[in-house]
């Protein structure tokens, strides 16, 4: 993956098990909403196509889904743990 990698993660404030979190590559973004009582699927979008995130590329791309979500992990396995727990 020649495209740098930018994440971010959003606490769910008052609600601090629940998080927001999203990475950026090239013209690629990942997100996982965060969703009350349950874990959400990851939603994939093209940004250069759909500004708006209207148009979920998960199933379309599964490939792709695979790469970021692994790269996701992995970057997630190397932060510390965040200090609202």
């Amino acid at each position: 993956m020649a495209e740098e990698l930018v994440s971010i993660v959003v606490p769910s404030f008052g609600h601090a098990s629940h998080l927001e979190a999203a990475l950026r590559s090239g013209d690629w973004k990942l997100v996982r909403p965060a969703r009350r009582g349950e874990t959400a699927a990851w939603e994939l979008y093209r940004i250069d196509r759909d500004a708006g995130e209207a148009s979920n590329l998960a199933s379309q791309e599964p490939a792709k889904l695979r790469e970021l979500s692994a790269a996701w992990e992995k970057m997630n396995a190397e932060m510390a743990e965040p200090l609202w727990r």
